[in-house]
């Protein structure tokens, strides 16, 4: 992880872009230029190029909520 990560702070939302969808349930997620490998655990199917916001929910390790616009629900996105 770049310095990108180590700025982050309990409860800051960020937006980041799908890269690629990995078969074992992961995605590439791009966060302003740095790819990191994520565990979706979600079982919310995403699609390249779809932007996500995530809420960060713990520092170390870093694991982030989906906010999902459409509903007030929120979706676990490990890295």
């Amino acid at each position: 992880m770049k310095n990108y990560f180590y700025s982050l702070k309990l409860g800051q939302k960020v937006w980041a872009t799908i890269e690629e969808v990995i078969e074992e349930g992961g995605v590439i997620v791009n966060f302003n230029g740095d790819l990191v490998r994520v565990a979706n655990q979600s079982h919310r199917r995403f699609r390249p190029g779809q932007r996500i916001q995530l809420n960060v929910t713990a520092i170390q390790p870093m694991t982030f909520k989906l906010v999902d616009s459409k509903r007030i629900k929120r979706i676990d996105v490990n890295i």
